[in-house]
This record gives structure tokens, C-alpha cells and sequence, in this order.
């Protein structure tokens, strides 16, 4: 992966399986320029646990990518769902963010 343009600050490539050759400094260029960690491991199975982690973060990976409409359903989904848990809390307040973002 090659950027050409200055970031002012770090690209995330979070959460991506780079393969089991992987060697940041040589493979993201220029070189701490990416915020790569953590990594994915598709040998680890998530827990049931983890599912409203999972959706949570899903809902914030479609608010980064100005996907609003998927956002927005996808953080009231983790409130529907898990609605006792910090997550459905934390998309609350996502919720309200981006409803204030939205009326701009």
C-alpha cells in the first residue's frame, strides 16, 4: 500500500489480515504513515461477547466512511440489541453526533 500525499494524521488500515509475512516497515510506505494495529486474525473465532463490539464498531467503521443512513441504522441496531451494555450507550451518543452533523 503506497500513499502519496502528506496525512495530518495516521491513515487507519486497522482490523485487516496482512498475511503471515507481514513486515509493516516494508509493506505500508511511507512508513508510519499507517496505523495498522490491531491486526485481524481470522484463526481467532469471536465469542458471542464480542458481538455488540463487533456491530459497535461496524457502526463506526460506516460513520468514517460517510456512509450516514447505514451508520445510523447500524448504531440503532447495537441499541436494539444489546441494550444494557457500554456499547449501546456509546452508540447513543454516536447517534447524537452524528444527528448534530447531519442538521449542518
Amino acid at each position: 500500500m503506497l500513499c502519496s500525499s502528506t496525512p495530518t494524521v495516521a491513515i487507519n488500515v486497522e482490523r485487516n489480515y496482512w498475511g503471515p509475512n507481514f513486515v509493516a516497515s516494508s509493506d505500508l510506505m511511507p512508513t508510519g504513515w499507517y496505523d495498522y494495529t490491531p491486526e485481524w486474525d481470522p484463526s481467532k473465532k469471536s465469542s458471542p461477547e464480542d458481538a455488540p463490539k463487533i456491530e459497535y464498531l461496524a457502526a463506526v467503521q460506516y460513520e468514517e466512511d460517510e456512509e450516514n443512513i447505514l451508520a445510523e441504522q447500524a448504531y440503532q441496531q447495537v441499541i436494539a440489541n444489546y441494550p444494557e451494555t457500554i456499547y449501546a450507550r456509546m452508540s447513543a451518543r454516536a447517534l447524537y453526533g452524528l444527528a448534530g452533523r447531519l442538521r449542518t
